[in-house]
């Protein structure tokens, strides 16, 4: 099962039809759904590791447009570079209703455009795995309209909790299709949450060249918020941050866990090439830590 607001991922291994990518959509948010990995913790074929939000949560108040910058973050390393196809869109749901959606997503098309894996920034790496193919595709924006429209006619807990805003992107190269979300919270709560920062590695700061047994990260921005229950009442919660762990070689134990828990590295044959830290804070927030 995938933690709550993760990004959900799909792979089909005929081309994507967007005829059809609606109601495959629809099926994904039924049901927890990835990528079956043998090895969850691995690099090699494709995967989506997160989706970005410079705004994780809008401010429902506004009638005006705002824009929410996402950078999708990838790994491509065994097929070491290629052009997808990039299809992208976004709708509101309370909640994940399929009917809701399928009317969302024909009122709102597509955006198409490409993606080149050769030209991912933020961790370029020439080696045995071939050319650099992991890291950080080209930002994409996406505006809510009138974001206060989304809270209309909602009760009093509804728009203070906050709707739901999915972002949907599709990357498509020949036979292969990957599909993935992101979802942007909208509403009037006082304080909005914000991505989680300032992650690193108590134990290597560099990719590791020997087993850690125990090894601990640590990030600020675990934030404290106010939920209300339907009465009207309100209830302090705090967010648990947990923490995804990535590498091309060796074995990581738990490789998602809390943040505040250890995990474990061993070191296989050769030291590894990649590692890689992923943290979310399960309402949106998410940030992501090369080695």
């Amino acid at each position: 099962m995938k933690t709550p607001n993760e990004n959900l991922e799909f792979k089909s291994s005929s081309g994507l039809n967007l005829s059809s990518w609606f109601f495959t959509f629809v099926l994904l948010l039924q049901g927890c759904s990835n990528l079956d990995f043998k090895k969850p913790y691995q690099l090699g074929e494709f995967r989506f590791l997160g989706i970005h939000a410079d705004t994780p949560e809008v401010d429902g108040t506004l009638s005006s447009p705002v824009t929410v910058t996402l950078t999708p973050y990838i790994s491509d390393i065994d097929f070491g570079g290629r052009t997808f196809i990039v299809s992208y869109t976004g709708c509101p749901s309370n909640e994940f209703d399929s009917s809701d959606l399928s009317e969302c997503f024909l009122n709102n098309p597509p955006i198409t455009d490409s993606l080149n894996t050769n030209a991912l920034t933020e961790a370029p790496f020439t080696g045995s795995l071939g050319p650099s193919s992991l890291g950080s595709g080209a930002a994409i924006t996406v505006t809510i309209a009138d974001p206060s429209a989304l809270l209309a006619g909602k009760s009093a807990s509804v728009q203070h909790n906050g709707v739901n805003f999915i972002f949907v992107m599709s990357l498509t190269s020949g036979s292969d299709s990957f599909l993935a979300t992101q979802i942007i919270k909208v509403s009037n709560k006082s304080i909005k949450n914000t991505n989680p920062t300032g992650l690193t590695n108590l134990n290597f700061s560099s990719l590791p060249t020997q087993d850690y047994l125990n090894f601990k990260m640590q990030a600020s921005g675990a934030e404290s918020y106010q939920e209300m229950a339907t009465d009207g009442s309100l209830s302090t919660q705090t967010e648990t941050l947990f923490v995804s762990h990535y590498t091309d070689i060796g074995v990581v134990f738990p490789y998602k866990t809390d943040i505040a828990n250890t995990s474990r590295f061993n070191l296989s044959t050769s030291p590894p090439q990649v590692f890689i830290s992923v943290v979310r804070d399960l309402r949106g927030g998410l940030e992501v830590l090369f080695y």
